[in-house]
Order: C-alpha cells, then structure tokens, then sequence
C-alpha cells in the first residue's frame, strides 16, 4: 500500500499553497481585528461602568 502523500503528489503541493494562502488571510484578517475589537472593547467597558448609549 503506498502512502497517502507518494500516491497523491498534487494533494501534497496543494497543501504547500494552502498554507501560503492561509498565512495571507490570516495576516489580512488580524490586521483587521484592531479595528473592529477596539470600539466593541470601548462599548463593553462602558456597559459594564453602567453608561448606556442608545446610538453606540
């Protein structure tokens, strides 16, 4: 029986570009993550201050 990555050459290269493509989106995503947690973290704190703004 051969093994799964001699018998599947193109699955393995595949996953070679994979995890490029995953490096890049997760470098995209986290970029983006600052900027979309900082004002929920500013909502939260001020929920839990007790200062509740309607148009947040």
């Amino acid at each position: 029986m051969r093994s799964y990555q001699g018998y599947y050459t193109r699955s393995h290269q595949n996953s070679e570009v994979k995890r490029l493509w995953a490096g890049i989106v997760l470098g995209w995503v986290t970029s983006r993550e600052v900027p979309v947690l900082h004002p929920f973290c500013i909502r939260l704190n001020l929920l839990r201050r007790g200062i509740f703004f309607s148009d947040m």
